[in-house]
């Protein structure tokens, strides 16, 4: 399918968006022949997103448990150097507790 070089017609961006909606921007490209990239930038400037949800698939839940346990063990991390610093305030002068920030 060839267009002009002023554009789309917007009866094109318009089924664009709607398959866009509802079979993603690589299946919704390929069904129009227009480039990927072209639907992803016509939905952003519209505000929509694709129904697609990929929290289901196995490997998605698996990257967010690893996400999950990453951030916990960095949060764990933080509270523990903040104990051990609040512990050492009461012991330190105040030229050592300015060197400390």
């Amino acid at each position: 399918m060839r267009f002009p070089p002023t554009g789309y017609p917007e009866d094109v961006r318009a089924e664009a968006l709607a398959l866009y909606e509802a079979v993603g921007p690589a299946e919704a490209a390929r069904r129009l022949g227009l480039k990927a990239a072209t639907v992803r930038s016509w939905a952003h400037r519209a505000g929509r997103t694709s129904n697609l949800v990929f929290y289901d698939q196995p490997w998605a839940l698996e990257a967010e448990k690893t996400w999950e346990a990453t951030c916990a063990a960095r949060e764990a991390a933080e509270l523990r150097r903040l104990a051990d610093l609040a512990s050492k305030v009461d012991s330190l002068s105040f030229r050592e507790l300015v060197a400390l920030f």
